[in-house]
């Protein structure tokens, strides 16, 4: 659909139970910005992101600019009296998260969720965080490693001989690879983000990261070969998969779907966290 928003598939409700509260406190405490008086969520979508953090944290005085590229998510946001509820005052800026026009040294939190996957440029994305924080102000990115995610890892590892997780692994990071090369996705971004986030000029040794602990479960397997489409072989393609590999990986993901027992979710997002001088 043409004129259907930006990354519409994956911003839903769910998006609001990806996060511990009380974790999001430990950290915002232990970091500095469970107090921020000034906030800009970049890339804002629904407003998924500030909201979870404005539950976990005393933000009744807070300011928040959510900004967002997409005229239909500017709108998803003003219907969102929920957020609008948790926070002092709430402004919606339609405009490119890479470049805002937003006046710099503003917040004293600049933040944003799954954002920087979806960029050509993420340097450009820090670059723009980094101007619009204020000095000492923090910049976090909440970003996945889901790599390993499609390949049912903690499964595969349960009941799987070490050369058939091998491939598995190998399968599904040439299609995240692919997915970068076509489409410009990096689902696994967080692997880089931190030497992203260095070669903005920010000391590597000042860049904390974070795992949240919230999206490591137990699940019970449902059918995996239904991630063996064809469009997704198209990309693994790309990454260097061929259609032998790719049976082969469709009837190992057969193997682990007979079990029924809880297996472990590799899916992961990361907050990467660091001061701006």
């Amino acid at each position: 659909m043409a004129n259907e928003m930006h990354s519409v598939q994956y911003i839903d409700q769910s998006r609001l139970d990806w996060w511990d509260p009380v974790w999001l406190q430990h950290i915002a405490s232990s970091y500095g910005f469970a107090h921020a008086k000034t906030v800009c969520d970049l890339g804002a979508g629904a407003g998924h992101w500030t909201q979870a953090l404005a539950q976990a944290l005393p933000w009744n005085r807070t300011a928040v600019v959510a900004l967002d590229s997409d005229p239909g998510w500017i709108d998803v946001l003003r219907r969102n009296k929920s957020l609008a509820g948790l926070v002092a005052r709430l402004e919606l800026v339609e405009a490119d998260a890479t470049d805002t026009r937003l006046p710099a040294n503003s917040f004293d939190l600049v933040t944003c969720q799954t954002l920087a996957l979806h960029l050509n440029d993420p340097a450009a994305l820090v670059r723009e965080m980094v101007r619009l924080a204020k000095p000492g102000g923090i910049v976090v990115l909440a970003e996945p490693a889901n790599a390993l995610n499609r390949a049912q890892l903690g499964a595969a590892m349960a009941c799987l001989e070490p050369h058939e997780v091998a491939l598995l692994v190998e399968i599904w990071m040439a299609y995240h690879e692919g997915m970068r090369d076509r489409d410009g996705l990096d689902f696994d971004i967080a692997l880089r983000l931190k030497g992203i986030i260095e070669s903005c000029g920010v000391d590597r040794d000042d860049i904390l990261c974070f795992k949240n602990p919230k999206t490591i479960e137990a699940l019970t397997n449902d059918d995996l070969t239904s991630e063996y489409t064809e469009e997704n072989f198209n990309y693994a393609r790309i990454g260097g998969i061929d259609r032998r590999k790719w049976n082969d990986g469709r009837e190992l993901a057969k193997r682990i779907s007979c079990i029924r027992e809880p297996v472990i979710f590799m899916d992961s997002l990361f907050l990467f966290c660091f001061r701006a001088k």
